[in-house]
Protein backbone atom coordinates (compact mmCIF):
# COMPACT_ATOMS: atom_id res chain seq x y z
CA UNK A 1 0.00 0.00 0.00
CA UNK A 2 1.57 3.22 -1.16
CA UNK A 3 -0.09 6.00 1.03
CA UNK A 4 -0.91 3.75 4.42
CA UNK A 5 2.20 2.44 6.30
CA UNK A 6 1.85 -1.27 7.12
CA UNK A 7 1.46 0.12 11.01
CA UNK A 8 -1.05 2.34 10.44
CA UNK A 9 -3.01 -0.68 8.62
CA UNK A 10 -2.56 -2.85 11.43
CA UNK A 11 -3.90 -0.09 13.46
CA UNK A 12 -6.92 0.72 11.24
CA UNK A 13 -7.28 -3.76 11.30
CA UNK A 14 -7.23 -3.69 15.18
CA UNK A 15 -10.03 -0.79 15.59
CA UNK A 16 -11.95 -2.99 12.80
CA UNK A 17 -12.26 -5.73 15.14
CA UNK A 18 -14.39 -3.48 17.60
CA UNK A 19 -16.37 -1.64 14.98
CA UNK A 20 -19.77 -3.09 16.54
CA UNK A 21 -18.73 -1.50 20.06
CA UNK A 22 -20.24 1.51 19.19
CA UNK A 23 -23.35 0.31 17.59
CA UNK A 24 -26.45 2.30 18.26
CA UNK A 25 -30.02 2.22 16.93
CA UNK A 26 -29.68 5.51 15.33
CA UNK A 27 -26.48 4.93 13.23
CA UNK A 28 -25.44 1.60 13.80
CA UNK A 29 -21.81 1.76 12.87
CA UNK A 30 -20.46 4.75 12.35
CA UNK A 31 -18.70 5.43 15.87
CA UNK A 32 -16.95 2.67 14.96
CA UNK A 33 -16.40 3.27 11.06
CA UNK A 34 -14.77 6.53 12.61
CA UNK A 35 -13.13 5.46 14.79
CA UNK A 36 -11.35 3.01 12.73
CA UNK A 37 -10.22 5.52 10.46
CA UNK A 38 -9.02 8.30 12.67
CA UNK A 39 -5.45 8.06 12.44
CA UNK A 40 -5.81 7.98 9.02
CA UNK A 41 -7.94 11.22 8.86
CA UNK A 42 -5.38 12.83 11.30
CA UNK A 43 -2.35 11.66 8.65
CA UNK A 44 -4.46 12.90 5.36
CA UNK A 45 -5.87 15.90 6.57
CA UNK A 46 -3.49 18.18 8.52
CA UNK A 47 -6.36 21.21 8.94
CA UNK A 48 -8.29 20.93 12.14
CA UNK A 49 -10.94 22.10 9.70
CA UNK A 50 -10.66 19.60 7.10
CA UNK A 51 -10.33 16.72 9.89
CA UNK A 52 -13.76 17.98 11.51
CA UNK A 53 -15.53 17.34 8.45
CA UNK A 54 -14.36 13.99 7.65
CA UNK A 55 -15.34 13.28 11.31
CA UNK A 56 -18.77 14.17 10.61
CA UNK A 57 -19.23 12.33 7.09
CA UNK A 58 -18.06 9.20 8.73
CA UNK A 59 -20.27 10.00 11.71
CA UNK A 60 -23.31 9.60 10.07
CA UNK A 61 -25.69 6.35 9.41
CA UNK A 62 -23.71 3.09 7.96
CA UNK A 63 -23.90 -0.33 8.74
CA UNK A 64 -23.04 -3.88 7.01
CA UNK A 65 -22.05 -7.40 7.85
CA UNK A 66 -19.07 -6.37 10.04
CA UNK A 67 -16.20 -9.40 8.63
CA UNK A 68 -17.26 -7.29 5.33
CA UNK A 69 -16.81 -3.40 6.92
CA UNK A 70 -13.00 -3.78 6.27
CA UNK A 71 -13.79 -3.33 1.91
CA UNK A 72 -15.64 -0.25 2.54
CA UNK A 73 -13.61 1.31 5.11
CA UNK A 74 -10.47 0.92 2.58
CA UNK A 75 -12.16 2.51 0.03
CA UNK A 76 -13.21 5.24 2.44
CA UNK A 77 -9.34 5.88 3.40
CA UNK A 78 -8.63 5.82 -0.84
CA UNK A 79 -10.73 8.77 -1.07
CA UNK A 80 -10.56 10.64 1.67
CA UNK A 81 -6.78 10.56 0.95
CA UNK A 82 -8.36 12.02 -3.11
CA UNK A 83 -10.41 14.33 -0.70
CA UNK A 84 -7.45 15.92 0.70
CA UNK A 85 -6.18 16.81 -2.65
CA UNK A 86 -9.40 17.93 -4.24
CA UNK A 87 -12.07 18.56 -1.68
CA UNK A 88 -14.70 18.74 -3.95
CA UNK A 89 -14.64 15.16 -4.43
CA UNK A 90 -15.45 14.38 -0.61
CA UNK A 91 -19.32 14.54 -1.27
CA UNK A 92 -19.84 11.08 -3.06
CA UNK A 93 -17.99 9.61 0.06
CA UNK A 94 -21.39 9.21 1.93
CA UNK A 95 -23.32 7.65 -1.03
CA UNK A 96 -20.76 5.14 -1.77
CA UNK A 97 -20.59 3.97 1.65
CA UNK A 98 -24.16 3.49 2.10
CA UNK A 99 -24.38 1.42 -1.70
CA UNK A 100 -21.41 -0.96 -0.76
CA UNK A 101 -22.31 -1.21 2.81
CA UNK A 102 -26.08 -2.76 1.46
CA UNK A 103 -24.60 -4.92 -0.83
CA UNK A 104 -21.86 -6.27 1.40
CA UNK A 105 -24.36 -6.97 4.27
CA UNK A 106 -26.20 -9.36 2.60
CA UNK A 107 -23.58 -10.68 0.49
CA UNK A 108 -21.28 -11.32 4.16
CA UNK A 109 -24.35 -12.19 6.09
CA UNK A 110 -25.03 -15.20 3.42
CA UNK A 111 -21.08 -16.10 3.67
CA UNK A 112 -20.30 -16.05 6.57
CA UNK A 113 -23.61 -16.28 8.66
CA UNK A 114 -25.87 -18.87 6.29
CA UNK A 115 -22.88 -20.73 5.07
CA UNK A 116 -19.39 -20.83 7.14
CA UNK A 117 -20.65 -20.54 10.18
CA UNK A 118 -22.89 -23.85 10.39
CA UNK A 119 -20.25 -25.43 8.31
CA UNK A 120 -17.61 -25.04 10.40
CA UNK A 121 -20.03 -26.51 13.44
CA UNK A 122 -20.64 -29.46 12.00
CA UNK A 123 -17.47 -30.08 10.66
CA UNK A 124 -16.15 -29.57 14.48
CA UNK A 125 -18.61 -31.80 15.49
CA UNK A 126 -17.46 -34.48 12.74
CA UNK A 127 -13.49 -33.82 14.33
CA UNK A 128 -14.69 -34.34 18.05
CA UNK A 129 -17.21 -37.76 17.09
CA UNK A 130 -13.77 -39.55 15.31
CA UNK A 131 -11.48 -38.82 18.32
CA UNK A 132 -14.18 -39.97 20.70
CA UNK A 133 -14.27 -43.19 18.07
CA UNK A 134 -10.81 -43.26 18.21
CA UNK A 135 -10.87 -43.88 21.89
CA UNK A 136 -9.51 -40.35 22.49
CA UNK A 137 -11.30 -39.33 26.08
CA UNK A 138 -14.17 -36.98 26.55
CA UNK A 139 -12.74 -33.82 27.32
CA UNK A 140 -10.44 -33.67 24.84
CA UNK A 141 -12.43 -34.58 21.91
CA UNK A 142 -14.98 -31.66 23.08
CA UNK A 143 -11.76 -28.82 23.65
CA UNK A 144 -10.56 -30.12 19.87
CA UNK A 145 -13.63 -29.99 18.65
CA UNK A 146 -14.21 -26.30 19.62
CA UNK A 147 -10.78 -25.28 18.72
CA UNK A 148 -11.21 -26.75 15.48
CA UNK A 149 -14.45 -24.47 15.00
CA UNK A 150 -13.07 -21.26 16.05
CA UNK A 151 -9.82 -21.74 13.71
CA UNK A 152 -12.04 -22.65 10.56
CA UNK A 153 -14.29 -19.81 11.14
CA UNK A 154 -12.23 -17.25 12.21
CA UNK A 155 -9.05 -17.93 9.95
CA UNK A 156 -11.25 -16.91 6.73
CA UNK A 157 -13.02 -14.35 8.97
CA UNK A 158 -9.81 -12.69 9.67
CA UNK A 159 -8.67 -12.69 6.19
CA UNK A 160 -11.47 -11.45 4.55
CA UNK A 161 -11.07 -8.32 7.11
CA UNK A 162 -7.45 -7.68 6.11
CA UNK A 163 -7.49 -8.87 2.91
CA UNK A 164 -10.65 -5.97 2.57
CA UNK A 165 -8.90 -3.36 3.76
CA UNK A 166 -5.95 -3.88 1.61
CA UNK A 167 -8.38 -4.03 -1.53
CA UNK A 168 -10.61 -0.85 -0.45
CA UNK A 169 -7.55 1.24 -0.31
CA UNK A 170 -4.94 -0.07 -3.27
CA UNK A 171 -8.49 -0.28 -6.08
CA UNK A 172 -10.99 2.99 -4.22
CA UNK A 173 -13.71 2.42 -6.28
CA UNK A 174 -12.75 0.44 -8.32
CA UNK A 175 -13.03 -2.34 -5.46
CA UNK A 176 -16.85 -3.54 -6.85
CA UNK A 177 -15.74 -4.72 -10.08
CA UNK A 178 -12.98 -6.99 -7.64
CA UNK A 179 -15.53 -7.85 -5.89
CA UNK A 180 -17.57 -8.90 -8.56
CA UNK A 181 -14.80 -10.93 -10.19
CA UNK A 182 -14.22 -12.96 -6.73
CA UNK A 183 -17.51 -15.17 -7.53
CA UNK A 184 -18.69 -15.01 -3.76
CA UNK A 185 -21.80 -16.91 -4.03
CA UNK A 186 -20.15 -20.05 -5.78
CA UNK A 187 -17.91 -19.86 -2.56
CA UNK A 188 -21.05 -19.79 -0.45
CA UNK A 189 -23.19 -22.37 -2.89
CA UNK A 190 -19.52 -24.56 -2.44
CA UNK A 191 -18.99 -24.29 1.57
CA UNK A 192 -22.98 -24.61 2.12
CA UNK A 193 -22.71 -27.40 0.02
CA UNK A 194 -20.18 -29.21 1.49
CA UNK A 195 -21.38 -28.62 5.33
CA UNK A 196 -24.84 -30.50 4.06
CA UNK A 197 -23.40 -33.05 3.11
CA UNK A 198 -21.03 -33.57 6.29
CA UNK A 199 -24.32 -32.69 8.22
CA UNK A 200 -25.77 -35.79 6.72
CA UNK A 201 -23.41 -38.04 7.21
CA UNK A 202 -23.03 -37.52 11.29
CA UNK A 203 -27.15 -37.71 11.04
CA UNK A 204 -27.72 -41.48 9.66
CA UNK A 205 -23.92 -42.60 9.85
CA UNK A 206 -24.31 -46.33 11.31
CA UNK A 207 -20.99 -46.17 12.79
CA UNK A 208 -22.22 -43.98 15.48
CA UNK A 209 -23.23 -45.47 19.16
CA UNK A 210 -26.23 -45.98 20.67
CA UNK A 211 -25.21 -43.45 23.23
CA UNK A 212 -27.40 -41.36 24.17
CA UNK A 213 -24.51 -38.42 23.81
CA UNK A 214 -24.28 -39.69 19.84
CA UNK A 215 -28.32 -39.43 19.72
CA UNK A 216 -27.76 -35.77 20.54
CA UNK A 217 -25.11 -35.38 17.96
CA UNK A 218 -27.53 -37.29 15.51
CA UNK A 219 -30.29 -34.09 15.98
CA UNK A 220 -28.44 -31.56 15.88
CA UNK A 221 -26.09 -32.26 12.81
CA UNK A 222 -30.18 -32.61 11.75
CA UNK A 223 -31.17 -29.70 12.41
CA UNK A 224 -27.76 -27.97 10.97
CA UNK A 225 -28.53 -30.10 7.59
CA UNK A 226 -32.04 -28.75 7.41
CA UNK A 227 -30.41 -25.22 7.48
CA UNK A 228 -27.45 -25.76 4.99
CA UNK A 229 -30.04 -28.06 2.75
CA UNK A 230 -32.76 -25.05 2.82
CA UNK A 231 -30.22 -22.75 1.67
CA UNK A 232 -28.02 -25.39 -0.65
CA UNK A 233 -31.42 -26.39 -2.45
CA UNK A 234 -32.99 -22.65 -2.94
CA UNK A 235 -35.81 -24.06 -0.58
CA UNK A 236 -37.93 -21.15 1.42
CA UNK A 237 -41.51 -22.24 1.40
CA UNK A 238 -42.84 -23.80 5.47
CA UNK A 239 -43.99 -26.99 3.72
CA UNK A 240 -40.65 -27.45 2.42
CA UNK A 241 -38.58 -26.53 5.45
CA UNK A 242 -41.10 -29.07 7.41
CA UNK A 243 -40.65 -31.89 5.13
CA UNK A 244 -36.80 -31.47 5.44
CA UNK A 245 -36.80 -30.84 8.99
CA UNK A 246 -38.92 -34.48 9.32
CA UNK A 247 -36.68 -36.40 7.07
CA UNK A 248 -33.70 -35.49 8.31
CA UNK A 249 -35.36 -36.11 11.70
CA UNK A 250 -36.51 -39.75 10.78
CA UNK A 251 -32.84 -40.17 9.48
CA UNK A 252 -31.20 -39.32 12.60
CA UNK A 253 -34.05 -41.69 14.65
CA UNK A 254 -33.59 -45.03 12.31
CA UNK A 255 -29.87 -44.69 12.91
CA UNK A 256 -30.38 -44.50 16.76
Amino acid sequence: MSGMTRALKRRIFLRGLFIQSGWNFERMQNVGFAWCLESWIKRVHPDAGARQAAYRRHLEFFNTQPYMAGFVVGVAGRLEEEAARAPESAKRIESLKRAMGSALAGLGDSLFWGALKPACAVAAMAVGWTLSALGAPPAASLVSSILFYLVTFNAPALWVRWRGLSLGYELGEGVVAELKRMQWQQKVRWIRGAGFLIAMVLTAGPIFSSSVGASYVRLYAAALAVCLGMKSFGLRSAPAYGILLIGSLIIAWVGT
